[in-house]
Order: C-alpha cells, then sequence, then structure tokens
C-alpha cells in the first residue's frame, strides 16, 4: 500500500453496488481477497443498520492512500467514503441522507484542507455512487452546514 503524502482536498463518495447490508469486514475482506489489496480501498464505509440509520466505520488507515478512485493522484488525495447500497436502484431515505451529510462533515472538519467533494463518477469513467445520488445537492447542503463552500476540486 502506498502511504499517503500531502494532505486532504476533500472526501469522494462511493457506493458498493451490493446491498445495504454490506459491513467494513465483508467489503475489506472482498477487496483483500479479489483485489489482492493489502486493504479495504475507502478509509471509511457509513455502514446501515437494522433501522436504516448510518454509522461512520473506519476502514483503510488515513497514513495510506485510497484505493477507491481509479486515479492515482484522486487515491492520494481525497478520503474515500463509500456507503453500502447500489443507488442505480436503491435511494437514500432523508435519515440516511441526514447521517451521509453528517459522516461528511465530520470528515470535512477533521481532516479536510479544502473543502471539496466529489463523487466517483466525476473522476472517472462509472455511475458510482449512483444515479439517485445528488452530488450536487449535497455540495449545497455540506456547504450549508459547514457554513463556508464545498466545491468539486479537480486535482
Amino acid at each position: 500500500m502506498k502511504r499517503h503524502s500531502g494532505k486532504w482536498f476533500g472526501v469522494m463518495l462511493h457506493h458498493t453496488a451490493g446491498n445495504t447490508k454490506e459491513k467494513v469486514e465483508q467489503i475489506r475482506k472482498a477487496h483483500i481477497n479479489n483485489n489482492k489489496w493489502g486493504d479495504i480501498g475507502y478509509h471509511y464505509v457509513l455502514e446501515i443498520d437494522d433501522n436504516g440509520r448510518g454509522h461512520l466505520k473506519t476502514g483503510r488507515s488515513l497514513f495510506y492512500q485510497g484505493a477507491h478512485a481509479g486515479v492515482d493522484k484522486y487515491n492520494n488525495g481525497y478520503i474515500g467514503l463509500c456507503i453500502p447500497g447500489n443507488y442505480e436502484k436503491d435511494k437514500l431515505s432523508p435519515e440516511l441522507y441526514d447521517d451521509l451529510i453528517n459522516a461528511i462533515c465530520t470528515l470535512e472538519q477533521k481532516f479536510c484542507t479544502s473543502n471539496g467533494f466529489l463523487g466517483h463518477r466525476e473522476v472517472k469513467a462509472t455511475a458510482c455512487p449512483g444515479k439517485n445520488i445528488d452530488l450536487n445537492k449535497i455540495r449545497q447542503d455540506l456547504t450549508k452546514k459547514l457554513k463556508k463552500s464545498v466545491k468539486p476540486i479537480k486535482l
């Protein structure tokens, strides 16, 4: 695994394209076994409990760059956050959407220098994190909550 260097510009959102019940350890095991990576590709996962609420769980250490973007500079510059589910089909409940916004705010406030936010599809030809996740609405809601402009920072 490559060590992280520099600063974190923001958070990049992903989905698993699987089911909403996936847990960090299941994703970690799949990434290690299927991709032959040293760890899970995402730094954080918003695990969804039986009540449909999201809880921020640690994945890969921030000491290492992610293996989530498919583009090295974004793996090194953005914290990878994944939400289990397939948001090409699934939709976020209002409560889960609020949990997602709160999780991104927590990561932005603790670790990021530039208030950047991207969806995976904004840097690579993929549907991730799914058409039912409105990245511009997320940026607007993050800007309101953080009281500073959150933007798609391209590296």
